[in-house]
């Protein structure tokens, strides 16, 4: 529709404008970053096996919608429930350097293409779940960067939040449940060859000098 001087009427400025708005919440859904777990729905029970007094192996994450200005992706996974019973959240993981284009990190991730940094329990690497209480909800929180970060392995959390100050171009995140260690295994859940009794007294051993 053209106005009276023979410009676009504002009924057909309004029309385009409604386009390129519809366009960018299109592409915005699209590109909004996701991280979610095959092995566990939001707010469910991450699997036993991921368990330190069990197999201790990370689960599986799949990563879809980074954006394009990503450069590398950094995932941290903690315990905010951990406050009461050992004075802390409780970091677990700690990740950088992830390809943007990993789509799918897989259980018991050896990370050979990231850096790991320091968790909790004063080692390099993931450490799996185990309250000394009652049931924990475990975070998992993937950020995207515009960069790669230089932090040497075996960095804390506390430092790579540092350094993503400024360079973080999208976020999601996960949250996963957890059993006291002295509950029963899930159903379908068995406790899985190699974890021996000695070693579970270790780690639970562990744990509890971590956090007096």
């Amino acid at each position: 529709m053209l106005g009276a001087s023979g410009t676009p009427g504002l009924t057909s400025i309004d029309a385009h404008a409604g386009d390129i708005l519809k366009q960018l919440t299109v592409e915005h859904a699209v590109m909004t970053l996701q991280l979610e777990s095959p092995a566990f729905a939001h707010n469910g029970r991450i699997p036993d096996r991921c368990g330190y007094a069990r197999a201790n192996v990370n689960p599986p994450l799949r990563i879809s919608g980074v954006p394009s200005t990503a450069a590398s992706l950094a995932l941290v996974v903690d315990d905010r429930d951990a406050l009461a019973p050992a004075g802390k959240v409780w970091d677990l993981w700690v990740v950088w350097n992830i390809p943007p284009d990993i789509g799918l990190i897989p259980e018991g991730w050896a990370a050979s293409v990231a850096s790991e940094g320091k968790n909790d329990f004063g080692k390099v690497g993931y450490v799996g779940p185990n309250p000394p209480d009652t049931e924990h909800t475990y975070r998992f929180r993937l950020y995207a960067l515009d960069v790669r970060l230089g932090l040497p392995t075996g960095a804390t959390k506390d430092r790579l939040e540092t350094v993503m100050v400024g360079r973080i171009v999208a976020e999601a995140s996960l949250a996963g449940t957890f059993p006291p260690a002295h509950s029963e295994p899930a159903s379908g859940e068995p406790l899985l060859p190699g974890c021996s009794a000695t070693k579970h007294e270790d780690q639970e051993g562990d744990q509890g000098r971590a956090e007096e």
